[in-house]
């Protein structure tokens, strides 16, 4: 009786150290997705692009003098956190 008790303790040992070990990796997994879209981002290349995207919809639009001030106004609060931080 005693084996197949140690081989059934052993066993839950095995799958609790397994679990740990994946829950493990999936937080590093998880922190590395969110470091890349970060990193992507905060690219050039995509704020650039969004900001062209932004005026152009701000040309195209009915009203765009208020909504282009209001997208002023964000453009530069966006610029001042990002120097302060």
């Amino acid at each position: 009786m005693a084996l197949f008790l140690s081989k059934e303790l052993a066993q839950q040992k095995r799958a609790h150290l397994n679990y740990a070990v994946a829950q493990l990796r999936s937080e590093e997994a998880t922190d590395d997705a969110k470091m890349n879209i970060r990193l992507l981002a905060a690219s050039p290349a995509v704020l650039l692009g969004w900001f062209g995207f932004g005026a152009y919809k701000g040309a195209v639009k009915e009203h765009p003098p208020a909504q282009r001030r209001d997208a002023l106004l964000r453009f530069a609060r966006i610029a001042m956190f990002n120097v302060i931080s």
